[in-house]
């Protein structure tokens, strides 16, 4: 009546254009409500129940208790719009629930055919207007994807603009909706408390997952109980009254545990944070920039710079300390050149002779010249590695301006280690000569 549509005539019809009329927003006459936070702890109350019916809804048809619990929500939906017309304070408070009841509406459309009749009622379009899904051009019917109730993965087309989850937490593409997996579902170890220094790593992690599974900041703040137990829990419980979003619970959690705005232990992890002799730099870098990302003051990148430098193992500081450093971009692509010759030559020693690491002037210029992003890694590597007595050339046609990795001219048979023609590394006389008189 709110809508002035019709109220006589097939049930199911009826149904079906109330249904758009809610979904379209359908201009209505509004109903004043006495208690609006009432209101809104009854909506929120009721998609807590639906949530739950919805997981352990195992059914691909439209059954009855499909169609009640559809009906349920189109019901907070309406409610919720209502109070949004006569007290637009409380707006803020139901525009995320009113998403929220659209979204569950879509998972449970995503969880049926478009087109699929009902098991025990009437289906909402006419029986003779089913259309009967087409063979594609190898015979077989087109594949549709079908996800459980649990899982509440949503499928391609279903989804409007209100629909969408929070930017922070949800990513679509072409419209596909990504699974989304309730908080319980995790496999994640709970917050105990026991281990305050560990809240940061903890937070982080769970922002990750929510991110990964498409869970909305809104439902994460209403399952958010599944993350705690323990002395943690009882925190918990205490400060989800004080707090209306994701992010108070998140700045009250860090307050808590003493890793809100407390930068100095932080600053300490990372001056004392060494790479080790097996670590790569990208592994080394990400660590280090992770821990720089969560201080609340930021630090520039020249004395992150200094910091990560003196943080280096053994082995890349001796290769690089005759390379002039200006970025972390610079010092990555040096490191990486670096450790490359070492998987080259072998398992190198992390300190090698004074005599192995002193070259001549103009090696060490030409390797600040070839660090750099123009010339391929493999030439990279092998231009670092010429040295001291040699000139450095092609092994394949003798060129000096590549190295034979690179080269363009066919590939000439060649020891890779000497570059004698017409051998290989294991038949070559020369190496082998070598590592006789070595032995």
């Amino acid at each position: 009546m709110r809508r002035s549509l019709e109220t006589t005539g097939d049930l199911a019809v009826l149904s079906a254009r109330l249904r758009i009329g809610i979904l379209m927003a359908v201009e209505t006459k509004h109903i004043e409500v006495e208690d609006p936070n009432e209101e809104i702890k009854l909506c929120n109350a009721i998609l807590d129940e639906q949530t739950n019916d919805i997981n352990s809804l195992k059914t691909k048809t439209r059954s009855p208790k499909f169609r009640r619990i559809q009906t349920r929500l189109i019901h907070v939906i309406n409610r919720l719009s209502n109070l949004k017309g006569v007290a637009s304070e409380f707006s803020a408070k139901a525009e995320p629930l009113i998403i929220e009841a659209r979204e569950l509406i879509a998972t449970m459309e995503a969880l049926i055919g478009p087109n699929m009749d009902s098991e025990t009622d009437l289906s909402d379009v006419d029986g003779d207007k089913l259309k009967i899904q087409k063979a594609n051009k190898s015979g077989g019917l087109t594949p549709k994807r079908r996800v459980s109730a649990g899982a509440q993965t949503e499928d391609v087309g279903l989804i409007t603009a209100s629909d969408r989850l929070c930017p922070d937490t949800c990513q679509s593409h072409s419209g596909f909706r990504y699974p989304s997996e309730p908080v319980y579902k995790w496999k994640l170890d709970k917050f105990t408390g026991e281990n305050p220094d560990k809240a940061l790593d903890f937070m982080e992690d769970v922002e990750e997952r929510a991110q990964t599974r498409s869970v909305s900041l809104v439902r994460l703040l209403r399952e958010s109980a599944e993350l705690f137990e323990g002395e943690a829990l009882v925190w918990y419980r205490d400060a989800i009254r004080r707090v209306s979003t994701w992010q108070e619970l998140k700045r009250e959690f860090l307050i808590a545990y003493q890793a809100y705005g407390n930068d100095s232990n932080l600053r300490d992890r990372i001056r004392g944070c060494k790479q080790s002799e097996s670590q790569s730099i990208d592994v080394f870098l990400g660590k280090m920039e992770g821990m720089y990302s969560r201080l609340e003051r930021p630090v520039s990148e020249t004395e992150r710079l200094e910091e990560i430098l003196r943080n280096l193992n053994p082995f890349l500081k001796e290769k690089l300390v005759m390379t002039p450093m200006s970025s972390i971009h610079h010092l990555r692509v040096s490191a990486r050149l670096a450790e490359a010759g070492r998987l080259r030559m072998g398992s190198a020693p992390a300190h090698l002779p004074v005599s192995q690491t002193q070259k001549p002037v103009g090696v060490v210029g030409r390797v600040a010249s070839v660090a750099s992003d123009s010339l391929p890694s493999a030439g990279l590597v092998e231009a670092l590695q010429g040295s001291g007595g040699e000139t450095f050339k092609c092994y394949n046609c003798g060129s000096g301006d590549h190295p034979h990795r690179s080269c363009p001219l066919p590939r000439k048979k060649f020891c890779f280690r000497c570059g004698l023609p017409d051998a290989t590394t294991f038949s070559c006389s020369r190496c082998n000569k070598r590592q006789q008189k070595n032995d």
